[in-house]
Formats: C-alpha cells, structure tokens, sequence
C-alpha cells in the first residue's frame, strides 16, 4: 500500500469516528496533502488562521441576514402601527 493510500485510509477512517469529522470533510486533500509532507508548523498555523477567518465571514455575513430579516420586521410593524392609527382617527378613536 502506497503512503497516499494509508494516509487517504487513514483520513476515511478519522471521518467515519468522528475525529476531526468536520474539518477532514471540508479540507480532506489539504490534510493528505499536509501528512504526505514534512510538518510546516508556519503552514498549519496559517490554515488554521484561513479557517477561523472564513467561519468568522459565515457568522458574519448570518448575523447580517438575520438583522436584515429583523429590520423588515420592525418596518413592517412600525407600517401597521400606522394604518391602526390612521383607521382609528377615521373613526374618532384617537387624535
């Protein structure tokens, strides 16, 4: 068995008990690749920075859709707080 086959085995089988499951699956030519080659310590840091700067602009860019999604709602609020109010001065209720 070649070291690119034990290595790939090795990544699968990480996967399959759950060890470093999630990374292994997005990054899994990246880590064979890492374990293929000497250890960079510079080089692992630096995918470990890329990976925590790119879950940051997903939070980001969630915490940016959910403001939104809360601004259309406070719009929409805010619109019918209005007709109630314009209705109710129709009928004399208020103001």
């Amino acid at each position: 068995m070649s070291d690119k086959e034990a290595v790939d085995r090795a990544v699968q089988r990480c996967i399959e008990e759950g060890i470093l499951m999630e990374y292994l699956q997005r990054k899994r030519a990246e880590a064979v690749r890492m374990f293929l080659t000497e250890f960079d310590e510079n080089t692992w840091r630096e995918s470990m920075r890329e990976e925590g700067r790119e879950e940051q602009r997903a939070q980001t860019e969630a915490e940016r859709r959910r403001a939104e999604s809360e601004r259309q709602r406070a719009d929409l609020a805010e619109q019918r707080v209005k007709e109630l109010e314009a209705k109710l001065a129709e009928l004399g209720i208020v103001g």
